[in-house]
């Protein structure tokens, strides 16, 4: 009897270690499980923190770059243009910002009223619509997203007749731009679109670096931007520098003796904002806008294309701006 009960005994006390070390096997289990989930959850977080930090790095490091550019070429230009936005200088401050930079960023224009009603107007015509408002003067840079019913006409009359329909919208009179270029390009599916380019005139003179440009398809418009000064003041109109001397200037900075063009320079007055100017975006330069191709003999070496385009200032003989290009691609190029 009594080895009877010592054998349960004993068949107990093993029962009973197994159970505890069975227990205890199970916790340290779940506390690895644990710590491995709390390690997960912190290497996550770190490297969500990091991602965060670097790409706050590169915002700056992108809007440093940017207000470089806008001083070597002129703030009013580059936010003009939309290389760089008013919020942006604002937010940053590297080092050797120039203060007419900020001062100039923080006299953002706000859509008028007037304006601000029509675009609700144009939005309920065409609820997918998306705008780019220009800070400088509070009117649209650009209007995607939509497309109109078809208007009959030729291209040029859908498109006047669209200026006029939102002529409020957009800010301009028609009176002040001429057709320049009127274009249809087809894509891979055979589909064609149509493009009408404007430029804008001052007392019948071009202004270089503007335009309203229109897409449409069917006669139906889809698109629109606008580039173009406001409240345009100039003096003198009357050029000192003749178009020959224009020429002139072009063959002495080339070095060549004589220009034998293969075929008429084109060669026309404008108005021109040069990038590098400092000024107002109001400081147009009256200029003798030149296109030449030269032939072979006149070739410069160092450079692959004959194709030249030269903006001499009108007034001084002064070169504002020079560019040896392809031909096939001369709108493809800032100057």
């Amino acid at each position: 009897m009594l080895r009877f009960h010592l054998s349960n005994f004993t068949t107990s006390k093993h029962f009973m270690s197994g159970f505890v070390l069975n227990l205890f096997v199970k916790r340290v289990v779940r506390l690895v499980i644990v710590f491995c989930f709390v390690l997960s959850f912190m290497i996550i977080t770190d490297a969500i923190n990091l991602q965060a930090q670097d790409n706050e790095k590169s915002h700056i490091t992108t809007t440093g770059s940017l207000v470089r550019i806008a001083q070597e070429k002129g703030a009013d230009e580059i936010i003009r243009e939309g290389k760089i936005y008013k919020h942006d200088i604002l937010k940053q401050d590297p080092p050797g910002v120039r203060p007419d930079l900020v001062e100039l960023a923080s006299k953002e224009v706000k859509p008028s009223e007037a304006v601000l009603t029509e675009w609700k107007k144009f939005k309920a015509k065409y609820p997918t619509a998306t705008i780019a408002w220009d800070p400088n003067t509070g009117l649209p840079r650009r209007i995607d997203d939509f497309q109109t019913e078809a208007i009959a006409g030729t291209p040029k009359e859908v498109a006047e007749s669209f200026i006029k329909e939102y002529q409020v919208l957009l800010g301009i009179e028609l009176s002040d731009f001429g057709v320049s270029e009127i274009t249809t390009h087809k894509n891979d599916k055979g589909q064609s679109a149509t493009y009408v380019r404007y430029q804008q005139v001052y007392n019948g003179i071009t202004i270089e670096k503007t335009s309203i440009n229109l897409r449409m398809e069917e006669n139906k418009i889809t698109h629109i931007d606008l580039s173009y000064y406001r409240d345009i003041k100039v003096d003198d109109i009357e050029p000192t520098i003749a178009r020959e001397e224009a020429i002139d200037f072009i063959r002495k900075d080339l070095g060549i003796i004589s220009i034998k063009s293969t075929k008429d320079p084109t060669i026309s007055l404008v108005l021109y904002e040069p990038l590098s100017d400092q000024q107002s975006s109001k400081n147009l330069y009256l200029s003798w806008k030149v296109n030449i191709l030269l032939p072979k003999e006149n070739a410069d070496k160092r450079y692959v294309e004959n194709a030249w385009i030269y903006v001499i200032d009108a007034k001084t003989g002064k070169i504002l701006f020079k560019r040896n290009y392809n031909p096939a691609s001369a709108d493809l190029f800032t100057y």
